[in-house]
């Protein structure tokens, strides 16, 4: 992680509009997610709709401002409103390897819903807020994802998401642990 990307701006000259939106996801990060999926089964969070985010299913992928490759392997479970999700990284190329080698597994980032916002506006709002995008991608040519640089302001990543009206994942890409819901 870079400490020095980040630099506060006085509150006085934030905007006062909100802009996040409603949290819809909560991240962790770990090195097995079979494992851990497992251990959230015991508390009732679960099934898990698996799936891997890889240069086949994944355009545009960006790490640190770089066009970079990179592989994850994730993982879905609802809990009412919220999604809960695994990410275990298959290579170094991704925040999520950095969390891993630097932090352990654990917390990782949250994410936001667009809340009708733009996706170019939601990206300007982070980035004039001092936090610019340190991981992106568009899977399967349609759901975009990026994350911010904001765990030095405030100990965890930011992400948001935007699915195109009627997107539902190929289900040749889906797989469930440990087995379909009923």
């Amino acid at each position: 992680m870079n400490a020095s990307v980040y630099r506060a701006a006085s509150p006085s000259a934030l905007p006062a509009r909100p802009f996040l939106g409603s949290v819809d996801e909560i991240c962790i990060v770990t090195s097995d997610l079979e494992r851990t999926a497992t251990g959230f089964m015991t508390l009732g969070i679960g099934p898990w709709k698996l799936m891997e985010i890889n240069p086949q299913n994944t355009t545009e992928q960006y790490y640190r401002g770089r066009p970079t490759p990179f592989s994850i392997r994730v993982g879905f479970a609802n809990v009412g409103e919220t999604v809960f999700e695994l990410m275990q990284p298959l290579d170094q190329n991704s925040i999520f390897a950095e969390h891993l080698r630097d932090k352990g597994e654990g917390l990782h980032h949250v994410s936001f819903s667009l809340d009708g916002i733009a996706w170019d506006e939601r990206i300007a709002a982070f980035e004039a807020r001092g936090f610019p995008v340190v991981q992106s991608g568009r899977w399967f040519g349609g759901a975009r994802f990026a994350f911010f640089e904001t765990e030095t302001a405030t100990g965890m990543s930011f992400e948001t998401y935007r699915y195109p009206p009627g997107y539902e994942d190929p289900p040749e890409a889906v797989t469930w642990f440990p087995a379909p819901p009923a």
